[in-house]
Protein backbone atom coordinates (compact mmCIF):
# COMPACT_ATOMS: atom_id res chain seq x y z
CA UNK A 1 0.00 0.00 0.00
CA UNK A 2 2.23 2.42 1.16
CA UNK A 3 4.65 1.55 -2.60
CA UNK A 4 1.35 2.08 -4.32
CA UNK A 5 0.73 5.67 -2.25
CA UNK A 6 4.31 6.92 -2.70
CA UNK A 7 4.34 6.24 -6.08
CA UNK A 8 0.79 8.36 -6.54
CA UNK A 9 2.65 10.87 -5.00
CA UNK A 10 5.61 10.91 -7.28
CA UNK A 11 3.74 11.24 -10.04
CA UNK A 12 1.39 14.28 -8.84
CA UNK A 13 4.81 16.32 -8.12
CA UNK A 14 6.80 15.72 -10.80
CA UNK A 15 5.69 18.71 -13.08
CA UNK A 16 5.52 20.53 -9.84
CA UNK A 17 7.83 22.01 -7.28
CA UNK A 18 11.37 20.54 -6.97
CA UNK A 19 10.91 20.32 -2.87
CA UNK A 20 7.76 17.83 -2.07
CA UNK A 21 9.21 15.21 -4.94
CA UNK A 22 12.11 14.22 -1.78
CA UNK A 23 9.77 12.98 0.45
CA UNK A 24 7.53 10.41 -1.33
CA UNK A 25 11.64 9.65 -3.10
CA UNK A 26 12.81 8.97 0.72
CA UNK A 27 9.58 6.50 2.12
CA UNK A 28 9.54 4.82 -1.42
CA UNK A 29 13.19 3.41 -1.38
CA UNK A 30 12.98 3.04 2.59
CA UNK A 31 10.48 0.71 1.94
CA UNK A 32 11.21 -1.28 -1.37
CA UNK A 33 14.51 -1.90 0.44
CA UNK A 34 12.91 -3.13 3.43
CA UNK A 35 10.70 -5.37 1.36
CA UNK A 36 13.91 -6.66 -0.62
CA UNK A 37 12.84 -5.14 -3.35
CA UNK A 38 15.96 -4.49 -4.96
CA UNK A 39 15.80 -3.84 -8.28
CA UNK A 40 12.83 -1.53 -8.31
CA UNK A 41 14.76 0.32 -5.12
CA UNK A 42 17.66 1.10 -7.63
CA UNK A 43 15.23 2.18 -10.11
CA UNK A 44 13.62 4.55 -7.77
CA UNK A 45 17.61 5.70 -6.72
CA UNK A 46 18.49 6.12 -10.03
CA UNK A 47 14.99 8.82 -11.04
CA UNK A 48 15.65 10.17 -7.90
CA UNK A 49 19.42 11.06 -8.54
CA UNK A 50 17.96 12.51 -11.84
CA UNK A 51 15.76 14.96 -10.35
CA UNK A 52 18.42 16.07 -7.83
CA UNK A 53 21.43 16.21 -10.78
CA UNK A 54 18.69 18.29 -13.13
CA UNK A 55 17.93 20.64 -9.93
CA UNK A 56 21.66 21.30 -8.70
CA UNK A 57 22.03 24.92 -7.43
CA UNK A 58 24.85 26.61 -5.61
CA UNK A 59 25.00 27.54 -1.93
CA UNK A 60 24.27 31.20 -2.84
CA UNK A 61 21.18 30.37 -4.14
CA UNK A 62 17.66 30.03 -2.37
CA UNK A 63 16.71 26.46 -2.80
CA UNK A 64 20.31 25.16 -2.18
CA UNK A 65 19.27 24.07 1.27
CA UNK A 66 15.78 21.73 0.04
CA UNK A 67 18.61 20.25 -2.44
CA UNK A 68 20.95 19.42 -0.04
CA UNK A 69 18.66 18.27 2.19
CA UNK A 70 17.17 15.92 -0.82
CA UNK A 71 20.79 15.22 -1.16
CA UNK A 72 21.22 13.64 2.29
CA UNK A 73 17.99 11.83 2.50
CA UNK A 74 18.81 10.38 -0.85
CA UNK A 75 22.32 9.17 -0.28
CA UNK A 76 21.48 7.58 2.84
CA UNK A 77 18.76 5.78 1.51
CA UNK A 78 21.16 4.85 -1.45
CA UNK A 79 24.08 4.11 1.17
CA UNK A 80 21.28 1.91 2.95
CA UNK A 81 20.50 -0.30 0.01
CA UNK A 82 24.13 -0.21 -0.95
CA UNK A 83 24.81 -1.99 2.11
CA UNK A 84 21.91 -4.74 1.70
CA UNK A 85 23.90 -5.27 -1.46
CA UNK A 86 27.20 -5.84 0.50
CA UNK A 87 28.79 -2.83 -1.89
CA UNK A 88 30.50 -1.57 0.96
CA UNK A 89 32.58 1.16 -0.71
CA UNK A 90 30.39 3.00 -2.81
CA UNK A 91 28.29 3.27 0.41
CA UNK A 92 30.92 4.91 2.63
CA UNK A 93 30.90 7.28 -0.64
CA UNK A 94 27.60 7.91 -0.11
CA UNK A 95 27.62 8.85 3.19
CA UNK A 96 30.42 10.84 3.02
CA UNK A 97 28.18 12.73 0.63
CA UNK A 98 25.56 12.93 2.93
CA UNK A 99 28.02 14.13 6.04
CA UNK A 100 29.37 16.81 3.52
CA UNK A 101 25.92 18.09 2.65
CA UNK A 102 24.72 18.27 6.55
CA UNK A 103 27.87 20.45 7.30
CA UNK A 104 26.39 23.20 4.45
CA UNK A 105 23.23 22.87 6.26
CA UNK A 106 22.37 24.99 9.49
CA UNK A 107 20.73 23.19 12.29
CA UNK A 108 21.16 19.65 10.60
CA UNK A 109 21.98 17.84 13.48
CA UNK A 110 19.02 15.38 13.30
CA UNK A 111 20.57 14.44 9.73
CA UNK A 112 23.96 14.46 10.68
CA UNK A 113 23.01 11.75 13.36
CA UNK A 114 21.06 9.55 10.74
CA UNK A 115 24.72 9.53 8.91
CA UNK A 116 26.44 8.75 11.93
CA UNK A 117 24.17 6.04 12.67
CA UNK A 118 24.66 4.58 9.15
CA UNK A 119 28.47 4.95 9.68
CA UNK A 120 27.84 2.80 12.39
CA UNK A 121 26.20 0.46 11.14
CA UNK A 122 28.22 0.13 8.17
CA UNK A 123 31.57 -0.17 10.33
CA UNK A 124 29.45 -2.79 12.39
CA UNK A 125 29.01 -4.81 8.84
CA UNK A 126 32.83 -4.19 7.87
CA UNK A 127 33.67 -5.71 11.03
CA UNK A 128 35.53 -2.36 11.80
CA UNK A 129 34.31 -2.18 15.76
CA UNK A 130 36.79 0.51 16.63
CA UNK A 131 35.49 2.80 13.95
CA UNK A 132 31.47 1.23 14.94
CA UNK A 133 31.52 2.41 18.27
CA UNK A 134 33.30 5.66 17.81
CA UNK A 135 30.14 6.52 15.03
CA UNK A 136 27.43 4.90 17.69
CA UNK A 137 28.78 7.46 20.59
CA UNK A 138 28.58 10.41 18.44
CA UNK A 139 25.23 9.19 17.45
CA UNK A 140 23.76 8.91 21.34
CA UNK A 141 25.38 12.37 21.84
CA UNK A 142 23.68 14.03 19.34
CA UNK A 143 20.30 12.55 20.07
CA UNK A 144 20.88 12.78 24.06
CA UNK A 145 21.24 16.40 22.82
CA UNK A 146 17.77 16.42 20.47
CA UNK A 147 16.23 14.71 23.09
CA UNK A 148 15.13 12.02 20.73
CA UNK A 149 14.82 8.77 22.77
CA UNK A 150 14.53 6.12 19.87
CA UNK A 151 18.16 6.98 18.17
CA UNK A 152 19.47 7.00 21.56
CA UNK A 153 18.47 3.13 22.02
CA UNK A 154 19.39 2.30 17.99
CA UNK A 155 22.88 3.98 19.06
CA UNK A 156 23.01 2.16 22.40
CA UNK A 157 22.32 -1.13 20.70
CA UNK A 158 25.11 -0.52 18.28
CA UNK A 159 27.13 0.59 20.83
CA UNK A 160 26.35 -3.04 22.66
CA UNK A 161 27.09 -4.70 19.60
CA UNK A 162 30.93 -3.09 18.81
CA UNK A 163 31.85 -3.45 22.75
CA UNK A 164 30.93 -7.11 22.79
CA UNK A 165 33.20 -7.81 19.21
CA UNK A 166 36.00 -5.51 21.24
CA UNK A 167 35.82 -7.98 23.98
CA UNK A 168 34.48 -5.04 26.18
CA UNK A 169 32.21 -7.00 28.07
CA UNK A 170 31.65 -5.27 31.16
CA UNK A 171 31.30 -1.95 29.26
CA UNK A 172 28.35 -3.89 26.88
CA UNK A 173 26.40 -5.58 29.72
CA UNK A 174 26.09 -1.61 31.56
CA UNK A 175 25.28 -0.56 28.04
CA UNK A 176 22.99 -3.07 27.73
CA UNK A 177 21.45 -2.52 31.38
CA UNK A 178 20.98 1.37 31.04
CA UNK A 179 19.48 0.57 27.34
CA UNK A 180 16.83 -1.44 29.21
CA UNK A 181 16.08 1.13 32.05
CA UNK A 182 15.51 3.44 29.39
CA UNK A 183 13.22 1.17 27.40
CA UNK A 184 10.95 0.49 30.35
CA UNK A 185 11.05 4.29 31.77
CA UNK A 186 9.12 4.38 28.09
CA UNK A 187 6.76 1.90 28.76
CA UNK A 188 6.06 3.05 32.09
CA UNK A 189 5.33 6.46 30.68
CA UNK A 190 2.90 5.14 27.74
CA UNK A 191 1.29 3.22 30.17
CA UNK A 192 0.58 6.21 32.78
CA UNK A 193 -0.19 8.21 29.41
CA UNK A 194 -2.78 5.72 28.44
CA UNK A 195 -4.55 5.35 31.93
CA UNK A 196 -4.58 8.57 32.18
CA UNK A 197 -6.38 8.70 28.65
CA UNK A 198 -8.93 6.18 30.28
CA UNK A 199 -9.62 7.54 33.54
CA UNK A 200 -10.58 11.41 31.50
CA UNK A 201 -12.80 9.29 29.30
CA UNK A 202 -14.63 7.25 32.29
CA UNK A 203 -14.84 10.85 34.06
CA UNK A 204 -16.54 12.11 30.58
CA UNK A 205 -19.03 9.21 30.44
CA UNK A 206 -19.87 9.37 34.04
CA UNK A 207 -20.33 13.04 33.64
CA UNK A 208 -22.68 12.41 30.36
CA UNK A 209 -24.54 9.60 32.58
CA UNK A 210 -25.51 11.77 34.73
CA UNK A 211 -26.23 14.46 32.59
CA UNK A 212 -28.83 11.99 31.19
CA UNK A 213 -29.94 11.12 34.17
CA UNK A 214 -30.69 14.27 35.85
CA UNK A 215 -32.72 14.74 32.80
CA UNK A 216 -34.54 11.83 33.04
CA UNK A 217 -35.49 12.36 36.48
CA UNK A 218 -36.68 16.41 35.75
CA UNK A 219 -39.06 14.94 32.91
CA UNK A 220 -40.83 12.86 35.38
Amino acid sequence: GRVMYMRKAIDHYHSKNFGPIMLPYNILTDALNRLKRYEACDSALTEWKAILDRNRVGEESVSFRPWANGTVLYSLRAAEYLMEKEQYQVASAALDTAEYYCSKIPDATLSYGLVMQAKSRLANAQEDYHAALRYAQKTYDLSVKDGIINNQQTAMIAQVNALHHLGRYREALETRLKHDEIRDSIYEISNAEQLNELNKKYEVNELKWQAERDTMQAER
